[in-house]
């Protein structure tokens, strides 16, 4: 579903390298973490995998695309088959938790029939239906993660990719949220999992991709 073909990042004119030959490949219905210190080239992957970025050279490849040469007008439609989750929520400060899921709905033009039926049933499924008209400084950082994971999944995304989505918690919200995206895994998305958190990685018995400097190592 998702490779990376000899792919390499520079920046600033080939002095600054984010990444270096990677090659690898995720089938559909895996679970895989991506494990790295931070700088080792995570994020990076992300970017590219969403076409925030392009390549300096090889391919990332999203089932049958090409993403180097995917036009702009399919950009939208790749990131709504790809789901993103980051560290630090990029939450609406100001909106309630469900006006915040259902902003990910009306910017893309669904219907308000849809959106009153899909905004509930994500909010249940991440546990915060009793949390609906609460605003994102009334939530613990676990919370906010969820409201974040229910955002990503309004456009039931083939792929779920989670940049350090346990990097502001503590261990026990951590858990939750592996936890949590294990199930989402369960019904059959695609979950990629950035973190340099061991002790998570060990815990979960699953595949593990680990780059360093830019370089896939393990």
């Amino acid at each position: 579903m998702v490779k990376f073909d000899n792919v390499s990042k520079y920046y600033r004119n080939g002095e600054i390298r984010a990444l270096a030959e990677v090659d690898f490949e995720v089938g559909e219905g895996e679970f895989v973490f991506l494990i790295g210190p931070s700088g080792a080239g995570k994020t990076t992957l992300f970017r590219l995998l969403i076409r925030e970025e392009k390549p300096t050279s090889g391919e990332v490849w999203f089932k049958d695309d090409g993403l180097s040469h995917l036009s702009g007008r399919k950009i939208p439609q790749l990131r709504r088959k790809i789901g993103i989750v980051f560290q630090d929520f990029k939450l609406l400060r100001h909106q309630t938790v469900e006006e915040n899921v259902r902003f990910a709905l009306e910017v893309t033009g669904r219907n308000l029939n849809e959106i009153n039926e899909i905004v509930p049933y994500l909010l249940e499924q991440v546990g915060l239906a009793h949390r609906t008209k609460a605003f994102p400084h009334e939530l613990s950082t676990g919370e906010q993660q969820r409201v974040a994971i229910a955002r990503a999944l309004a456009h039931e995304p083939e792929v779920l990719l989670a940049d350090e989505p346990t990097g502001n918690l503590d261990q026990a919200n951590a858990k939750q949220i592996v936890k949590l995206l294990k199930q989402i895994n369960d019904w059959g998305t695609t979950v990629i999992m950035a973190t340099h958190n061991d002790k998570l990685v060990k815990k979960n018995k699953t595949r593990v991709v680990k780059i360093e400097d830019g370089v896939i190592s393990e």
